[in-house]
């Protein structure tokens, strides 16, 4: 099975790491890694079984998925860069949820997104199969793309710029701005010496209604119920807080009043 790939992964953090696991455990061999660090490449190497190197110069060009597993503002940087040693003609991927393909597409013609819809961690390794994968390519690139993908994950999407943004914007409100309530509701609990673990049942309802439900039919709180009265003591507790916090609990109850009140 793993020798229909020939992979080279370009970088060392959480997606390399998180991509590099999952292709191991399905015994699909990574012909190469690069990256800058040489500590942080020859653990990956030791770690992945696998050659590395940290010069672009030594790229292999015989593979024929090339991933670019870097923060958003190196794409294009690297991009040019490779394209110095790689045939134009190359599968050429980064693994951005908030980036074009068109990052690529100066410098390689089969350019294209790999975007795994998940929390990538080197801390905690993970089962692919229900990450939803969204590629975005030209029709070439994504045979052979999402034929890689499919052995990953039994959920594999086409994209396209509009439709990743989307997804993006709706994955920084339930993952990113989720975590950001969880930091304000940690901060209010130890102001009284509590800790988060109490609101562990409300959060895990909350996770179980989800699945079941439209978040509409799941909506509580004093805003869905109109009480005015508790939003009033909310408020002039948290006046003790600061503005930051104040403007997310004044800015979450007036969407809340402004749905569901209309």
């Amino acid at each position: 099975m793993g020798s229909k790939f020939k992979i080279v992964i370009l970088g060392a953090g959480n997606v390399a790491f998180a991509l590099a696991s999952v292709l191991r455990n399905l015994d699909i061999p990574i012909q190469q890694i690069y990256a800058r660090d040489v500590n942080q490449l020859n653990t990956f190497c030791k770690r992945f079984l696998c050659d590395g190197t940290n010069k672009l110069d030594d790229i292999s060009t015989t593979a024929d998925l090339y991933f670019l597993c870097v923060n958003d503002d190196s794409i294009a940087i690297l991009s040019e860069q490779l394209s110095n040693f790689l045939p134009k003609d190359k599968i050429v991927m980064h693994t951005s949820g908030s980036r074009s393909k068109n990052e690529i597409n100066n410098y390689f013609i089969n350019s294209a997104n790999f975007y795994p819809l998940q929390t990538l961690t080197k801390s905690l390794e993970q089962n692919w199969k229900n990450i939803p994968i969204f590629i975005e390519a030209n029709e070439e690139s994504f045979s052979k793309i999402s034929e890689l993908a499919k052995l990953l994950s039994t959920k594999i999407y086409r994209t396209n710029d509009e439709l990743r943004v989307a997804i993006h914007v709706a994955a920084v409100f339930v993952n990113n701005f989720t975590n950001a309530n969880f930091i304000i509701a940690n901060e209010i609990l130890k102001s009284k010496n509590l800790e988060l673990d109490i609101l562990m049942p409300l959060i895990n309802r909350s996770i179980e209604s989800i699945q079941n439900k439209a978040p509409e039919d799941i909506q509580t709180g004093p805003a869905r119920r109109n009480d005015m009265e508790t939003i009033r003591l909310h408020q002039l507790f948290l006046e003790k807080f600061s503005d930051e916090i104040q403007e997310v609990y004044k800015s979450n109850t007036n969407f809340i009043l402004n749905k569901f009140l209309k």
